[in-house]
């Protein structure tokens, strides 16, 4: 952008930084024997050169042009298909061509509105700016649109915007939704593998990013069982359990355990209490 502003302004930035003592300085480098930047015409030029560089970089800055107060209304919206995560739109009247750069400033006081709504980019045509939403806002926004003198283009087809998103997501990026559309639909390019049947896990030093293990289904062996005695303690546990939904008196006690019972839950069996479960009644 800077290189655009600054085409027809020569700053070459070579002015010599090996003077020494005792040196004669004139008009030009020439009249002192050396050559032309030590000469201080040369200087004073690059001097002026370098202001005018800084005044039209100034006059490029965003916030050095006339914003325009911008009302978003709840009523107007149209949807399509262009852009599948926002398919509302409305369209704006306002003093633009297709290739006039906007950019949109929401109110404070309508940002949550707007943060709903989930606005995004705005794209421009003849005589119209066109706002797009995820859902359509409740209330009306308060805005100030203003033109971009140098940057990026909003295009009509929304180009632009999609290399925005492209950009948010870049390679090795995951992106969750509940949309089965290829998010290369959604985003407007990039290519994207579909992640299923799997569960993601965040990675570390144990699993590094990128690896893959586990299974779907395990039988569970005898050693993957923990080793404990269940006691009363337990089955009192339960009870409490089978309380909350007011059937305390109504159901069957089963606990199982690997290490065995303590005594008190052997007689609670006994008085018809509970049925225990060993290891050796599973693996018959």
């Amino acid at each position: 952008m800077a290189d655009d502003i600054l085409k027809n302004i020569p700053l070459p930035a070579d002015l010599p930084e090996n003077w020494t003592s005792g040196q004669i300085i004139a008009p030009t480098g020439a009249e002192a024997g050396l050559d032309d930047q030590h000469g201080y015409n040369y200087l004073m030029r690059q001097v002026n050169n370098a202001q005018k560089a800084a005044k039209e970089l100034n006059k490029g800055k965003a916030d050095s042009v006339v914003p325009h107060d911008l009302s978003i209304p709840i009523t107007g919206w149209q949807t399509d298909t262009e852009v599948a995560e926002y398919p509302h739109y409305i369209d704006i009247t306002a003093d633009v061509t297709s290739t006039t750069v906007v950019s949109v400033s929401i109110d404070p006081a309508s940002a949550d509105v707007a943060g709903k709504a989930m606005l995004v980019n705005p794209e421009t045509r003849t005589g119209a700016i066109r706002i797009r939403a995820h859902n359509i806002p409740t209330a009306e926004i308060s805005a100030r649109w203003y033109p971009i003198k140098y940057g990026g283009q909003f295009y009509g087809d929304g180009s632009i915007y999609s290399n925005f998103l492209l950009a948010a997501h870049p390679v090795g990026s995951i992106y969750q939704t509940i949309s089965p559309e290829n998010p290369a639909v959604t985003f407007g390019g990039g290519t994207w593998e579909r992640i299923e049947g799997r569960f993601i896990m965040g990675a570390s030093d144990t699993y590094p990013a990128g690896s893959t293990g586990g299974s779907a289904t395990k039988t569970i062996a005898k050693t993957n069982l923990p080793n404990e005695k269940i006691g009363v303690d337990e089955l009192d546990l339960i009870r409490d359990y089978a309380s909350v939904f007011g059937k305390g008196n109504n159901y069957h006690y089963y606990i199982f355990s690997k290490g065995g019972f303590t005594d008190g839950l052997l007689q609670a069996q006994e008085r018809g209490e509970v049925r225990l479960i060993t290891l050796e009644d599973l693996y018959k």
